[in-house]
């Protein structure tokens, strides 16, 4: 997998777990929904946003690779490949 694909998956994750703080944040201090749309559109508040999902994608992307790690040697052993770099 190349470095953009890779740099594009975790900027998805961690729109995914941005999107989802904001909400609980936002539903936790009752802010109004415009203060909310300002903060999605705000051209300035792009660029630390990018940093901080960018950040959340790791961190996420992390997470729910040690959650899933049992699962995921179970399901490689029923396979019945033994090569360890087929996947």
């Amino acid at each position: 997998m190349s470095t953009t694909n890779i740099f594009a998956e975790l900027i998805v994750i961690g729109l995914g777990a941005f999107a989802s703080l904001l909400l609980l944040i936002a539903a936790m201090l009752e802010v109004s929904r415009g203060v909310v749309a300002f903060l999605i559109t705000s051209p300035v508040a792009a660029i630390p946003a990018l940093a901080f999902v960018y950040l959340l994608g790791i961190v996420t992307d992390r997470i729910s690779d040690w959650l899933f790690a049992s699962l995921e040697r179970r399901q490689r052993g029923n396979g019945g490949v033994a090569d360890p770099d087929y996947y």
